[in-house]
């Protein structure tokens, strides 16, 4: 069934998903078949500097990548020929009692070589997805944690911390959810020149590869180096529901990306045939090539190259201005993730962009939209369904996506109703004039016959001009009913997760739209232990933009 797509009710469920999720057909598989799980600790322990790389590694039976979670910051997606992509870590500056220049006044995790902050675990793993989390401390080469002398709110100490989740997915889709704490959340920036007091910089991401030994980074990354998509008008609010992208070279190197400074998907071109994206929130966003800090003999911003060992290359930065979440003390942000091998992968990350950006709506009986309550939670990527008590119940719920394109068929239906009831209304008209002229004639009343007779002609007239009207607007309805580029939505329903909270005992039946669902590889189910009960999860692969009804049902035991 690979790459064949099933359609009803307007649905189209991807058996399988080639462009995000399996080989191309012929590729050769391993003999062995692939598992979609996580290996590594579960609970969050100092690990020995020998256990760094591939602390954690989750492998997927849907594509032929993996991720790897190398201590202490490179958390990497790798590609199907062993290319390791990462967005590193959070990073802040305190230059005031440390040296004030280098390693001593720059606080990332990347300095905690011994591993003595750092933590990473598997909170959670299933079918349906992976839960990693990660902790540590912005420190610098010195071991010395950022302001401590300002009260953080972290619940590790003094100073400034992070926590991060990835929520990971059967189809290498994932987001990475980070929370900084810092006293300093009110007056930071995401990115500055000055970062001399009172002045506060914290960073979220950088854009980094890591290559084979013996690989220069051209062996790697084309020159090319990545393609740019924008949403949103340059320096407006206007939608572009189907993106517009441009590829950047680095050859010159770019002092910067003009007009495209404001795209929040970045497409990495590597040379493999999976390529790594990250698409961010839309919202005050800029993108930035990596400053260069020397000569640049690789074409990229290199450390560490050599015939005997791998690179590590630095490609750019994505800063949000508008953070995720902001409090007196946190700041938080939050990234989508995943590999691709579409042939043309802006028409694939744009749509999935807009379901994880603006997620349909879950609508469901009973249920008002509430500022309190999310049934839609980003960092997850996942709808958390509203329910009272605990336990397996029938529940029955809507994703509602707006099909712009239905949207306006319907309108142009309304309107040929209305210009149809006119015409009606004319026609009855004209048949009335015509009894009247008829009557006038036999009463040998001429003038009256010849005021009738224009009067009729002028609804003939007008009758003639509606009926153009409708003929016209029927002829668009019958282009837009064939129109169905997707460049025309940004209501996308793709790979949704779904979370009901303590359900508790395993068991649950799936229907669409009335059809019943079987578990499998493209309908998943797992359950995650909380304080409170055993969440159920749900992931479908599936890709619609057409409302559709969930209704689940414990199982029949």
């Amino acid at each position: 069934m690979s790459s064949q797509l099933i359609k009803h009710f307007g649905l189209v469920v991807f058996c399988s998903m080639v462009s995000l999720s399996t080989v191309l057909a012929g590729q050769k598989t391993d003999s062995k078949p692939r598992e979609f799980k996580a290996v590594g600790p579960t609970q969050p322990v100092k690990l020995q500097r020998s256990q760094f790389k591939g602390a954690i590694k989750v492998f997927f039976d849907l594509l032929p990548t993996s991720m790897s979670f190398d201590l202490p910051w490179n958390y990497c997606m790798v590609t199907q020929n062993g290319i390791r992509f990462s967005t590193l870590a959070a990073e802040t500056y305190d230059p005031r009692d440390f040296g004030g220049t280098g390693g001593a006044a720059s606080f990332e995790p990347g300095m905690d070589r011994e591993g003595r902050y750092v933590r990473a675990w598997i909170e959670h793993q299933s079918d349906a997805r992976i839960v990693v989390r990660i902790r540590y401390a912005l420190a610098n080469n010195l071991y010395d944690i950022a302001f401590p002398d300002i009260p953080s709110g972290s619940p590790y100490g003094k100073g400034d911390w992070v926590d991060e989740w990835f929520y990971i997915y059967p189809d290498g889709v994932h987001t990475r959810h980070m929370k900084i704490y810092t006293g300093l959340a009110p007056v930071s920036r995401p990115f500055g020149f000055d970062r001399e007091p009172p002045n506060v910089v914290h960073e979220f991401m950088e854009l980094n590869v890591r290559g084979l030994p013996g690989h220069k980074p051209t062996d790697d990354i084309e020159i090319e180096a990545l393609t740019l998509v924008r949403l949103l008008g340059s320096h407006s609010e206007d939608v572009i529901p189907g993106g517009i992208s441009k590829k950047i070279s680095y050859k010159p190197y770019p002092d910067g990306f003009g007009e495209f400074r404001d795209a929040s998907i970045i497409l990495l071109n590597l040379k493999s045939e999976y390529k790594p994206f990250t698409i961010g929130l839309p919202y005050g966003v800029r993108v930035q090539p990596y400053l260069p800090e020397d000569d640049l003999p690789h074409v990229f911003q290199t450390w560490g190259y050599s015939e005997r060992r791998g690179y590590s290359s630095s490609i750019g930065h994505m800063l949000n201005f508008w953070h995720y979440r902001r409090t007196d003390n946190t700041l938080e942000q939050v990234y989508l993730h995943g590999m691709t091998n579409a042939a043309d992968p802006v028409k694939q990350l744009v749509p999935l962009a807009w379901s994880w950006v603006v997620a349909p709506r879950l609508q469901m009986e009973g249920f008002k939209p509430d500022y309190r309550v999310y049934t839609y939670d980003i960092a997850q990527k996942a709808y958390i369904v509203p329910r009272k008590g605990r336990g397996p119940v029938s529940l029955e719920f809507e994703l509602e996506a707006e099909d712009d394109n239905e949207e306006e068929i319907e309108e142009l239906r309304e309107d040929l109703e209305e210009i149809e009831e006119e015409i009606d209304s004319i026609r009855a008209g004209i048949h009335a004039l015509r009894e009247e002229i008829s009557e006038a004639r036999q009463e040998g009343d001429g003038e009256a016959v010849e005021a009738l007779q224009k009067e009729m002609k002028d609804l003939q007239k007008e009758m003639k001009e509606l009926t153009e009207q409708a003929e016209e607007i029927e002829q668009r309805i019958e282009e837009e009913g064939e129109d169905d580029d997707d460049t025309d939505t940004t209501s996308w329903i793709i790979n949704p997760a779904v979370i009901v909270k303590d359900w508790d005992e395993p068991g649950v039946e799936l229907k669409l739209d009335g059809k019943k669902i079987e578990q499998g590889k493209d309908f998943r189910v797992g359950y995650e232990q909380t304080p409170t009960g055993r969440d159920m999860i749900i992931w479908l692969k599936m890709k619609s933009d057409k409302t559709v009804t969930f209704s689940l049902s414990p199982a029949n035991k």
